[in-house]
């Protein structure tokens, strides 16, 4: 396996490159939730090249040349990933790969960028959420931005759980700020976990679900719900990676429910790699 570097000042986005040794022409970004504290993209990229995927991890917060704050987040640095991609590394078809707050970038990146062929959004939102100072305080700015503009977004409020501060948004929000998923030009997969804890995951597929129904979307989609929590899709393996039993530490639903949260993640990560071999 090949790992590549990339860095903000040099190279306009911060990524690590993993590509199997016999490389296709398929490469997929990964975008993580919030900061990857407990499972970074590296650690999914790897996981991927070594099932025989070419992954980029792309870093977007809390790095040198990156934004210090879940807010305002540049799409600009995606744009670039993709264009290095595909014009010095020549690959052919390019993918994302979001996972919670990591979903809102795989499918703006794919609202924009018309490069993008196949958008995977994994306990995904189907809002553009208003950025985060830390845990408890968001930041009156729009999560996401592009070419220096916010882009368009809910507020959220502070000092709740995020679940309580994500379910109020969906239950009282009105006009700009949801995502425009049926203008993405690729196949979409989605995936959630029915006793997900950071946010009603389910009801956000089923949102995105009807928005491409309603819109005659023209390429495949399909949706996946699956008996378990917010960690599920790619999973490295938690037996190499002794951080990742965190997750059984701050999830009720992984202690409680072991063997259907494991099950989901199997199944999850099955549907995941069948879909992109067949893309």
């Amino acid at each position: 396996m090949n790992i590549t570097e990339y860095f903000v000042d040099k190279d306009g986005f911060r990524g690590q490159l993993f590509e199997p040794e016999n490389r296709t022409n398929k490469v997929i970004i990964i975008f993580m939730g919030g900061e990857g504290k407990i499972i970074s993209a590296g650690l999914l990229a790897d996981k991927l090249a070594h099932n025989g995927f070419s992954a980029l991890a792309l870093y977007y917060c809390k790095g040198k040349g990156l934004s210090k704050q879940l807010s305002e987040i540049s799409l600009e640095m995606v744009e670039k990933s993709i264009s290095y991609l595909k014009t010095r590394k020549g690959y052919e078809k390019i993918g994302v790969y979001g996972i919670s707050l990591g979903s809102i970038l795989a499918f703006m990146s794919g609202v924009f960028f018309n490069d993008i062929s196949c958008v995977i959004g994994v306990s995904p939102t189907h809002i553009i959420p208003e950025g985060f100072i830390n845990k408890r305080k968001c930041s009156g700015k729009s999560f996401l931005s592009y070419k220096g503009k916010p882009l368009p977004y809910i507020p959220l409020e502070n000092d709740l759980s995020n679940y309580d501060r994500f379910q109020n948004a969906y239950e009282n929000s009105l006009g700009e700020g949801y995502i425009p998923i049926e203008k993405i030009e690729a196949k979409i997969l989605l995936i959630a976990g029915s006793k997900d804890e950071s946010w009603n995951a389910v009801y956000s597929v089923e949102q995105l679900k009807n928005q491409l129904y309603e819109n005659k979307f023209p390429y495949q989609y399909k949706t996946c719900i699956y008996d378990g929590s917010h960690y599920i899709g790619i999973i490295p393996n938690m037996k190499k990676h002794k951080s990742l039993h965190l997750i059984k530490l701050i999830s009720k639903t992984e202690r409680e429910n072991k063997r259907l949260c494991e099950e989901a993640r199997q199944l999850s990560e099955q549907e995941i790699v069948k879909w992109l071999c067949e893309w």
